[in-house]
């Protein structure tokens, strides 16, 4: 599923799915793998918006090469940040804690959009 979206890879298993980043240079261990099924927490849903139907003026791809190449953020983004919050987030989802989830998401959410903004060239998708 990655060779055409990276994010893919998430849509293979149902349930709560991890990204692994790997460490193999070009990329073939970067899998993804069943974090918890969703009997794991069934009340759970997931609702996705489109704020636009346009396409973006970075792709994503795109914009994680900029980002891994011009970001200050990055380098602890990929070595502590994330790696900590899949900790946190996969904790949350085994105990349902909903507060818990949506804090840690959020967190993360924010701390990717200063990345995308420390970037050359800065990346928004607003």
């Amino acid at each position: 599923a990655r060779v055409g979206s990276g994010s893919a890879c998430r849509s293979v298993f149902g349930g709560f799915v991890k990204w692994l980043k790997g460490t193999a240079e070009d990329g073939s261990d970067c899998v993804a793998v069943q974090g918890a099924p969703a009997s794991a927490w069934p009340e759970m849903e997931v609702l996705v918006l489109v704020s636009k139907a346009t396409q973006k003026e970075i792709s994503s791809t795109d914009g994680m090469r900029y980002s891994l190449q011009t970001s200050p953020l990055m380098k602890e983004r990929i070595d502590t940040v994330v790696p900590q919050r899949m900790e946190e987030v996969h904790d949350a989802i085994l105990r349902r804690d909903f507060p818990r989830f949506a804090e840690i998401t959020m967190r993360d959410s924010d701390h990717l959009r200063e990345v995308c903004l420390s970037s050359t060239p800065v990346i928004d998708y607003w």
